[in-house]
This record gives structure tokens, C-alpha cells and sequence, in this order.
């Protein structure tokens, strides 16, 4: 008993989610843009990227607002509540998109290695590197939409970037991009 209320104790801080129809919506899309029509395989990280506390500090309302004129004050903090702990994504993505996920533990004992990045390419043959997402922050009425998106593909060889979307006519629009970090 005290084993499993042990092992109960750790699972909490990782939930699985299921992706609501307005995120899956921008996951795939997000990815189907970014992936354009080249075929080549995607490796989602499958867990969530997560804010930590000193992420948080440091992620401020004012430089997103500088960068993504009409973001509002509600779509940020959700965004910042929605990624204070990790999420498992389901694989809910369409077969034509060719996700494949990767969880940290792989990742972890992937990189021990100098020769990392050849061996992630020998496992996954024909990929684009390692996708993260955050979760997606709304406003209350739905039509604002911001997350945290980031790929790497070798050891100097990758970025992160904030998408800021808006609901025009029942789509969604892509605003703009902000780069966060590069390598």
C-alpha cells in the first residue's frame, strides 16, 4: 500500500490531457505549417513544455504586448496557469502529419552521448528534429490563442518561439511569431 501511494505521489505532477478541439485544432495546424509538405517524420516531445518558476519571472506581459499588439491581459495569464505543470499529450494527430512521440526519459538517456544527435537520427530516420509545445492560452471568448513552440535538430541548431493566433471568421489566423531563444 505505502508502495503505491508512493508511486500515486509521483505521477501527480504529470497529467494526461486530452487536447480540447481548439487546441488540436493549433497543434496541428502549427505543425502542418511548419512541417509544410516535406514528409519527413515529426518527434513531439510528449510531454508539455512547463513554466517553470523563474520562467515565469522572467516571462513578461509587456514584451509579449509590445510584440503582439492586440494581446490581452487574460490570454497570457491563462497561458502562464496552463503551463505550470507538465501534460502527456494522446496522439490524436492525423497519420498524414507522421508523429512519433518521445518522452524525457528517451531524451535523457539519448543525450549522454557526444554522439547524440547521430543516434537520435539513426532511430528516427528522415525527422526533423525534436518538437516541444506548451500548452495554449485563450481568452474567455475563445478567439486569442498563445503557446510556446520550439525545435531542435542538432546541438547548435535550434529555437523557440511564442505564436500569438487569433478567431477570424471560425479559423484560426496566425499573427504573428516572436522568437524566444535560437542556437
Amino acid at each position: 500500500m505505502r508502495r503505491l501511494n508512493m508511486f500515486l505521489l509521483l505521477l501527480l505532477p504529470i497529467f494526461i490531457f486530452s487536447q480540447t478541439n481548439e487546441e488540436f485544432s493549433i497543434f496541428s495546424q502549427i505543425l502542418s505549417e511548419k512541417i509544410e509538405k516535406s514528409k519527413k517524420k515529426i518527434v513531439l516531445q510528449k510531454e508539455t513544455y512547463v513554466l517553470t518558476l523563474e520562467k515565469q519571472k522572467e516571462l513578461k506581459y509587456k514584451y509579449l504586448k509590445t510584440n503582439f499588439k492586440d494581446l490581452e491581459l487574460e490570454t497570457f495569464n491563462d497561458f502562464k496557469n496552463q503551463n505550470n505543470k507538465k501534460f502527456i499529450f494522446e496522439n490524436k494527430f492525423d497519420k498524414k502529419l507522421n508523429v512519433t512521440f518521445i518522452d524525457n526519459e528517451e531524451i535523457t538517456a539519448l543525450f549522454k552521448s557526444h554522439t547524440a544527435w547521430e543516434d537520435f537520427y539513426k532511430k528516427y530516420k528522415n525527422a526533423i528534429g525534436i518538437i516541444e509545445f506548451s500548452r495554449i492560452g485563450f481568452n474567455k471568448s475563445k478567439t486569442q490563442a498563445l503557446l510556446y513552440y520550439s525545435k531542435t535538430s542538432g546541438f547548435s541548431n535550434g529555437h523557440g518561439n511564442y505564436i500569438f493566433l487569433k478567431k477570424i471568421n471560425g479559423k484560426w489566423i496566425k499573427v504573428l511569431e516572436v522568437m524566444a531563444w535560437i542556437s
